[in-house]
């Protein structure tokens, strides 16, 4: 029996504290980030079992647990702690002597004085864990003001940003036909506002949370892991959201510079119609004036011709006259002037009818015989004759020439009878 309590107390003494170990040291000292809180939620549970009643070495021996300190949370002390769960019986000195029986309640005490050391040492590395837990609560706390802060912030900027996006849209509502789309935006604008009142509740509430840490940290850790969790990933939500809000942004400014743009080049296109129909207009007004001009040229180009073929036609019967007035004209009054000698002379040239010859011979040497104081008279006679014979062929030939000329200025114009054109001409003649 003595063998078995000092084989017991020598080898819970031995046993390694697994609090003392350098990972468990190190884990109050190390650092942890905000955005990954690593609490151990076993230690916070451990922090919240009170502590076991420890019973003095002097004292006579009773059981270490009690039937009320029999929870989980003790059990899982004493396991990590390398004590015996179970309720330890005091030893039996019943048929021993009084030296013996001495030696065997001091082992016992000095176990139970060694139990105690222990149990006073895990309630200190408890209630170090429990501050240290507490510490990080208070930092995770401040953590979750500044996250929430800064989501305010970024909230008020989304607002604002909201507001931009509406003046926005709310102009190329007015200048496009695309209102649809626009509601369809603002129906997901309106959602995400109500996401993010939703947010500012979930806020409050673990504000609200977090006021009573003190007063349950053990309980409210897990909450706060979860919230916290549970606010990491609205976060990445949100900037999801934000990323596609802000794609959703570009695409309509991107919208808004094309149609800009597309304005701007039709408003472009309309001047330049404007301009070219204005030109079209004024060449049109051009080329009426140039038709007008044109129909005006030939008229008058027309005219001219009629005139030149006029004055043609009048230079060619002028020419015409003029031949004939050259050819008959003076024959007659140069007969007229010539006396009778002269015109016996020349009529002695031209006359070729030897048979009147012969007569007018004859004639003149009857009227010599039979009575010559008439012979002058026949010669009056005579040459009154020849002057007819003569008058008579100049009249012929000139005949057969206005016969020509006619002809020829009838064939100019064919349209005027011969009757009138040589009822003119005889006129002309005549004057």
């Amino acid at each position: 029996m003595n063998e078995e309590v000092s084989t017991r107390a020598q080898s819970n003494h031995d046993r390694p504290d697994d609090h003392s170990s350098p990972k468990h040291r190190n884990s109050g000292n190390s650092y942890v980030p905000v955005s990954k809180p690593e609490v151990d939620y076993a230690e916070l549970e451990e922090m919240a079992s009170p502590p076991l009643p420890l019973a003095s070495p002097i004292s006579p021996p009773y059981p270490l647990l009690s039937s009320t300190m029999t929870g989980n949370h003790t059990l899982k002390a004493f396991k990590k702690a390398g004590l015996p769960t179970s309720m330890l019986s005091p030893p039996n000195v019943e048929g021993l002597d009084v030296n013996t029986a001495q030696k065997i309640q001091a082992a016992d005490a000095t176990l139970l004085r060694k139990n105690y050391e222990a149990l006073l040492s895990i309630v200190r590395e408890q209630q170090q864990a429990k501050e240290l837990a507490e510490s990080r609560a208070t930092e995770a706390l401040h953590d979750q003001e500044e996250q929430r802060a800064m989501f305010e912030v970024q909230i008020e900027n989304m607002k604002l940003a909201n507001v931009g996006l509406r003046s926005k849209v709310r102009a190329l509502e007015n200048r496009t036909s695309l209102p649809q789309v626009f509601e369809q935006y603002e129906q997901e604008l309106r959602s995400l506002h109500t996401q993010v009142q939703q947010l500012q509740e979930r806020n409050v509430a673990l504000e609200l949370r977090a006021s009573g840490v003190g007063i349950g940290v053990n309980a409210s850790s897990i909450d706060i892991k979860k919230k916290y969790q549970q606010i990491v990933e609205e976060k990445l939500a949100l900037e999801r959201e934000v990323v596609e809000y802000r794609k959703k942004e570009s695409d309509l400014n991107n919208r808004e510079e094309d149609l800009v743009a597309a304005r701007l080049c039709k408003q472009r296109l309309s001047a330049e119609m404007n301009q070219a129909l204005e030109k079209a207009d004024q060449l049109h007004h051009e080329n009426e004036k140039l038709l007008q001009e044109k129909a005006a040229t030939a008229e008058e180009l027309l005219a001219t011709r009629m005139y030149l073929a006029s004055l043609d036609n009048e230079k060619k019967k002028a020419s015409i006259l003029d031949r004939f007035v050259e050819k008959h004209g003076d024959r007659m009054t140069k007969l007229r002037q010539h006396d009778a000698c002269s015109l016996g002379a020349k009529g002695e040239s031209w006359r070729r009818d030897q048979y009147t010859r012969e007569c007018e011979d004859k004639l003149l040497a009857a009227v010599k015989r039979s009575l010559p104081q008439a012979v002058p008279l026949c010669n009056k006679l005579l040459r009154r004759l020849e002057m007819q014979e003569l008058s008579l062929r100049e009249f012929s030939e000139r005949e057969v020439d206005f016969i020509n000329m006619l002809v020829e200025l009838v064939s100019d114009q064919p349209g005027v009878s011969l009757k009138q054109m040589i009822e003119q001409e005889m006129m002309k003649l005549q004057t």
